[in-house]
């Protein structure tokens, strides 16, 4: 989960009913009640499903790293999500950095 601002949070990935999962949903706070939005679905690339990631929001743009996939894979990729565009695109690491 990571906050975007202070009436909206994003949740990416982690379980849904005992499977992952690499849906992306942001939630708006309003009072007492919450308004889920699912985003980044119609991309034309996405990370693969996956639990125990990290996750940033850094200047309206969701970063997601590593975490394990299904197999239990360690999983060592970097993802951008633009929250405007809705668009999912890896950020290639150099072979150096990990």
């Amino acid at each position: 989960m990571s906050q975007v601002d202070g009436e909206r949070f994003m949740i990416f990935g982690g379980f849904v009913d005992g499977s992952r999962t690499n849906e992306c949903f942001i939630c708006t706070k309003s009072g007492n009640s919450l308004t889920w939005k699912q985003v980044g679905a119609e991309s034309p690339k996405a990370p693969c499903i996956r639990a125990s990631h990290s996750s940033v929001i850094y200047e309206n743009k969701l970063y997601i790293f590593g975490g394990q996939d299904d197999d239990n894979n360690k999983l060592c990729d970097l993802w951008e999500l633009n929250l405007e565009t809705e668009v999912f695109t890896q950020i290639e690491l150099p072979a150096a950095s990990f």
